[in-house]
C-alpha cells in the first residue's frame, strides 16, 4: 500500500535571563559615550529569527555565512521543491498516522520521530537598530559601542584602530557552564585581536614604572602569537591556558567562532564553523572569574590591537552545547534560532 507524505513541526521558543547593570570600567568611557549609552535604546524591528522569510525579516539582509548543506532546516522532495505544510493527522488516541492518498483513509499508526527544538540564548545581540546602544534581542544585558563603532545593516563594524563593544559585568561568573558564538567577518591584521573578553584589567606602580597587569579573563583569539592560529584562552593570575587550533583562519573570511566550557567535565573546547577544533581539559571556574569588563571585539591587555572586521551575531548561552547541537546550530545560521 502506498503511504502519503507527512509533514511536521514544532517549534519551541522561551527567553528568560537576567543581567547586571552596565558597569563602566574606569577610564574607558569618557562623558560623551556615557550619555549616548544613556540615550534611550531605538526602536527596533520584530525579532527577524521568529519567522525567517516573514514579513518581519523584511529590512538590511545581513552577510550570508558558509553553512553545512548536508544538515537540512525543512523536509524535502528529491524530485522537485518543498511540498507545502499540512497539518500532521491522528486517530481518536491522539497518536500519528499515515494517510492513503489513493483510498483517503487511515491506517495503521506509523512510529514518530522526535526532534529536539534548538537550545534558546540567555542572551542575543544580532546588531540591529541604531546609535550607541547595542540590544540583547532575548534578554536586558545591552551593551554600548565605543570609538567610532557603528551599527550598519544588522552588523556591527570594527575599524580595528579603538572600536569596541562593552558588555554588563557578571554575564559569566554566575554560570557553571557556557557557550558562547560569533558569526563575523575577520579582515586580518596582527595577532591577538579578541573576537570576545570577560575579565579585569589593573595597573600598578611599580619600580619598573606602571604595569598592566590582567589577573583574570577568558577570551577568544582569531590569531595567537607566534602559531597566527586562532585559540580560546583563560588568564588565572600567572598561569594560562590555550585551546588553539593547527592551522590558520583564511583572511578575509567569513566564519562562526565560539567556544564552549562545561564546568562538570573542565573541558574548554574552541568552535570553528559549526566543528570542534580543538580542546582540553582547564583549571577555570567561571565563578573565580573576574568579569568586570566584558568587551566584544578588543582585549583587557592595552597593547593588544583591537578587532578589525565586522561582528553579525553574538550569543551566550546557559550551559556547553554538546558538539552536534553545535554543529546544527551553525547548519541554522545567525539569524535562526
Amino acid at each position: 500500500m502506498k503511504l502519503g507524505r507527512v509533514s511536521w513541526f514544532i517549534v519551541t521558543l522561551s527567553t528568560a535571563c537576567t543581567a547586571p547593570l552596565l558597569e563602566e570600567p574606569d577610564g574607558w568611557i569618557d562623558r560623551a559615550e556615557r550619555d549616548a549609552a544613556s540615550e534611550a535604546p531605538p526602536a527596533r524591528a520584530a525579532e527577524r529569527s521568529s519567522a525567517p522569510g516573514s514579513a518581519a525579516d523584511a529590512g538590511p539582509t545581513r552577510a550570508a555565512f558558509p553553512t553545512d548543506a548536508s544538515v537540512p532546516t525543512s523536509p524535502t522532495d528529491a524530485s522537485g521543491p518543498t511540498p507545502p505544510m499540512t497539518p500532521t493527522p491522528t486517530n481518536d488516541a491522539g497518536r500519528t498516522v499515515a494517510i492513503d492518498e489513493d483510498a483517503g483513509e487511515a491506517n495503521e499508526p506509523v512510529p514518530v520521530t522526535t526532534v529536539n527544538p534548538p537550545p534558546t540564548p540567555i542572551h542575543r545581540y544580532d546588531f540591529s537598530g541604531s546609535g550607541a546602544r547595542v540590544m540583547d534581542v532575548v534578554g536586558d544585558a545591552h551593551g554600548v559601542l565605543l570609538g567610532g563603532a557603528a551599527l550598519v545593516d544588522g552588523a556591527v563594524e570594527l575599524d580595528g584602530i579603538d572600536d569596541g563593544v562593552l558588555l554588563p559585568a557578571g554575564l559569566l561568573s554566575t554560570r557553571s557552564s557556557v557557550t558562547l558564538l560569533a558569526w563575523l567577518r575577520w579582515d586580518g591584521g596582527d595577532c591577538w585581536q579578541r573576537v570576545f573578553d570577560f575579565g579585569t584589567r589593573t595597573t600598578i606602580v611599580s619600580s619598573n614604572g606602571i604595569e598592566e597587569r590582567v589577573p583574570s579573563s577568558l577570551f577568544l583569539t582569531l590569531s595567537r602569537c607566534p602559531s597566527n592560529t586562532p585559540a580560546v584562552g583563560y588568564v588565572d593570575g600567572e598561569a594560562k591556558e590555550y585551546a588553539a587550533a593547527v592551522d590558520p583562519l583564511p583572511v578575509p573570511g567569513m566564519m562562526q567562532l565560539g567556544a564552549t566550557f562545561d564546568g562538570a567535565s573542565q573541558r574548554l573546547r574552541l568552535v570553528l564553523n559549526g566543528v570542534v577544533v580543538a580542546e582540553q581539559t582547564s583549571q577555570l571556574r567561571l565563578a573565580e572569574l573576574a568579569d568586570l569588563t566584558a568587551w566584544l571585539g578588543r582585549s583587557q591587555y592595552g597593547n593588544d590591537p583591537p578587532l578589525a572586521g565586522q561582528l553579525t551575531e553574538f550569543r551566550i548561552y546557559d550551559h556547553a552545547l554538546e558538539p552536534d547541537v553545535v554543529a546544527d546550530v551553525f547548519a541554522r545560521g545567525p539569524d535562526a534560532l
